[in-house]
């Protein structure tokens, strides 16, 4: 009986055992079992302008226990950088939802493509933390709207280029010498406003000192030159083999291509009366 005894209680003993390590494993494995979680990310706007704050809110649902973290990166889809990153804490002691606020600051440059990416990972110090929940959202930022400055009653903004399909004025710049000359070279003459174009403008034609002087003729389209050429019709364009520049702050022309008169304006306002002041821009330049 001793030994039948003995043998008995070592098949017993082993069942134990290997019940019991079942048992450990079984706990181990859902110790490490991850939390089904949710993820969402949301966006104030799907545009922005330059001047807005980019703000948004993720959302994080759990069904137990977690803690983690939430990282959130912003992606330039056009150059695919990362612009933005931020990481929240979370910790769940039973199921539930919580909102993480945030706001992108600065406001990324005007793009079409900005992407949110939040995820959600575990903290866990021993091990690589693993991903939970991924959330994306997009956006946009556009430059923003700056108001029209008025302009005087005899000009008018352009609606497209041709300023509703009027010919351009065309001018010829020769040397006084020879006032019929055939130029080989011209540039097209835009006058703007705040980055809008305009219908007319006016401007003096100036040589450098001790040049030979020069002699400008319409050929075309709507307008006077003398020494200083008034267009009523927008482009104008120039032609000239002369060494000439363009208003009282010596813009040169790019001959070939496109010679921007860009005006700034100012407005000051009071109780008594608005004053919009216009000055060009490359007077501005100048005196920085």
């Amino acid at each position: 009986m001793g030994p039948k005894t003995t043998a008995s209680t070592r098949r017993t003993l082993l069942t134990a055992v290997i019940v019991t390590g079942l048992c450990l494993l079984h706990h181990v494995a859902n110790a490490h079992m991850h939390p089904p979680a949710t993820l969402e990310v949301s966006l104030s706007e799907s545009e922005y302008q330059a001047n807005d704050p980019v703000s948004g809110e993720i959302q994080v649902t759990t069904s137990r226990s977690l803690v983690g973290l939430v990282r959130l990166v912003v992606i330039d889809e056009t150059t695919g950088l990362r612009i933005y990153r931020k990481v929240f804490s979370v910790q769940f002691r039973r199921a539930g939802t919580k909102r993480f606020p945030f706001t992108i600051v600065p406001t990324p440059a005007p793009n079409d493509a900005y992407r949110v990416v939040a995820t959600l990972l575990t903290d866990d110090f021993v091990h690589h933390p693993k991903r939970l929940a991924e959330a994306t959202a997009e956006f946009s930022v556009v430059m923003a709207d700056s108001p029209v400055a008025p302009l005087p009653f005899w000009i008018s903004y352009c609606a497209d280029p041709t300023c509703g399909g009027l010919a351009p004025l065309v001018v010829h710049v020769c040397a006084e010498d020879s006032p019929s000359c055939s130029p080989s070279r011209q540039t097209t003459i835009v006058p703007r406003l705040d980055g809008r174009q305009i219908d007319q403008i006016l401007f003096p034609i100036q040589t450098p000192a001790g040049a030979t002087g020069v002699t400008a003729t319409v050929i075309s389209g709507a307008g006077l030159a003398t020494g200083y050429v008034a267009s009523y019709t927008s482009p104008v364009i120039l032609k000239s083999d002369a060494d000439i520049t363009l208003s009282h702050y010596g813009v040169s022309p790019v001959w070939g291509g496109t010679t921007l008169l860009d005006f700034v304006s100012s407005t000051m306002i009071s109780p008594e009366v608005v004053t919009t002041v216009y000055r060009i821009l490359h007077f501005s330049l100048m005196m920085r």
